[in-house]
Formats: C-alpha cells, structure tokens, sequence
C-alpha cells in the first residue's frame, strides 16, 4: 500500500489549531533556508517535497478518472452556506477581478471539490479526501486552485503548502484528463500549468502575522524559481501564485471593496 507523502504530512501539520502563526512563522523560515552554507539553492526542501510528491506512486496511480468529482444532487453546489461563496456568486459572471500590485482574474466554477474521491474500495487513494476551497479558471485559461482564508484561519503560510499539496494530487497526468472532462468540460482549458490562489477574506494583517505573510512571499518566490531551475517536469504544471484580499460583508454577503492582489508570483 502506497505511503501519504511527505508534503501531505507537513499540510497535516500545519492545519490549524494544530500549529498556531509562532509554529507556522518557524517552519516557514525554516523553509525558506536563508542560512543554509549554500544560500544560492533557497527553499531546496520545499521544492524536492513538492517534486517527490507530484511524481510519487501514490498520485501518479491513482486514477479515478471516469469519476466526477462533484456528486450530482448536492445541496447548494456553487453557493454553499458560507457567506465568502454567496459573496463570490454575486460578482458578475462569477469573475473574481483584483486589482492592485498586479491585476488579477478568475472565474469562480466550484466549490470544496474533492480531488481525491476514489471511483471504487480498490483505487482509494491513502490521503483519503482532500478538499479545494474552490476550483475555476484565470483570464488566461488556466486552471486555478484557491484556499480561502477566513475567520480563524487566515494564514497564506499554510495555504500555500496546502495548495501545494492539491496541486500534487491533481496534476497528474489521469488527474488532469478527470478535471478536463468532469470539471472543465467545454471551457477552452489551455495550459498544464495550474494557477494557486490565496484569498485572505477580512484578514488581521498586522504582527506576527503580517509578516508571515511577507515571509510566505518570499518563500513562493524562492519555490517558483527552484522548481524551474532544478525540476523541469515539475514547473510544467506550476502557475502564478497570487495572494488577494477581500473585504466581506457577512450580513449582506457582499464584497465592499475592490478585490486586491496583495502579492503576485509569475509562473
């Protein structure tokens, strides 16, 4: 029986309110390895356990590929009872539009998707489920993956490997062929590379965790180029990977502001 993956148990770990922002701020800068005697190779482990993970046996066998990954007969499919999502269903078209340090747009196409629902017992995958906050497609055709942050969690630290991880699980190559037929269907889907969206929604972005938020930034950066620089198959299916901020009305689930793109990492 295959292993969960490295990256998978880091997510786990990371998950709140198992590591509070301190623990989070700690492996982050551990990540980033600015220290290390070979200060020219940042963030080398985050980028071979993204690696190991996306080509390990575990992701790469599964295949549940004439699977939906969205049951028929759901309650609310698209809205859900989280105001974030009734929010996002409100915005013309479903497009997410940001703008500020780098303009930014999606469309909103589903909720919570299960990327790793098994067809049957025999090719149950060992992670289990694993659920995306929501799943669309940018401007530019790509697929998006996108962690809202809300309330309580609202840290990009563990949104990004948590987005790293999905992407693990979902850019494999029976993975890729499920989302085009059960997800994407007729959209002009054009790109392997995958977008990663962090949507922070009334965050606290002062303290410690501000400048996790600073640091996360640097450790996307960092990942971007290692993965093109050290892993070629691997940067095939990475995207940017963007940061926005909403500001929500839960009353009238509705955006008050413009949407803004805190930080933008090109792919």
């Amino acid at each position: 029986m295959p292993t969960v993956t490295a990256l998978r148990k880091l997510h786990h770990v990371l998950r709140p309110p198992a590591l509070p922002t301190a623990g989070q701020f700690a492996v982050c800068e551990f990540l980033l390895n600015e220290h290390h005697r070979n200060p020219t190779r940042p963030v080398k482990r985050l980028a071979k356990l993204f690696d190991d993970a996306l080509w390990s046996k575990a992701n790469t066998t599964f295949d549940a590929s004439t699977h939906p990954f969205v049951i028929d007969g759901r309650p609310h499919p698209d809205v859900g009872t989280n105001a974030t999502y009734a929010a996002l269903n409100k915005l013309p078209g479903r497009v997410i539009r940001a703008v500020g340090v780098h303009p930014y747009e999606f469309r909103y196409l589903h909720r919570e998707v299960q990327i790793l629902r098994p067809e049957d017992r025999a090719s149950r995958h060992p992670a289990g489920s694993a659920w995306v906050d929501c799943m669309g497609i940018s401007s530019e055709n790509r697929p998006v993956l996108c962690e809202i942050k809300y309330q309580s969690d609202q840290n990009a630290f563990s949104a990004l490997i948590q987005l790293l991880t999905y992407l693990s699980e979902v850019a494999t190559a029976h993975q890729q062929a499920r989302t085009r037929e059960h997800l994407f269907k007729d959209l002009p889907v054009g790109s392997t590379a995958h977008d990663l969206v962090i949507f922070l929604v009334n965050p606290t972005l002062g303290g410690l965790k501000g400048e996790l938020l600073e640091r996360t930034q640097k450790l996307a950066q960092g990942f971007a180029k290692q993965i093109r620089s050290h892993h070629p198959r691997s940067a095939a299916v990475l995207g940017n990977i963007v940061c926005l901020q909403g500001t929500l009305d839960e009353a009238t689930a509705e955006f008050t502001r413009p949407i803004e793109t805190l930080w933008y990492v090109e792919g």
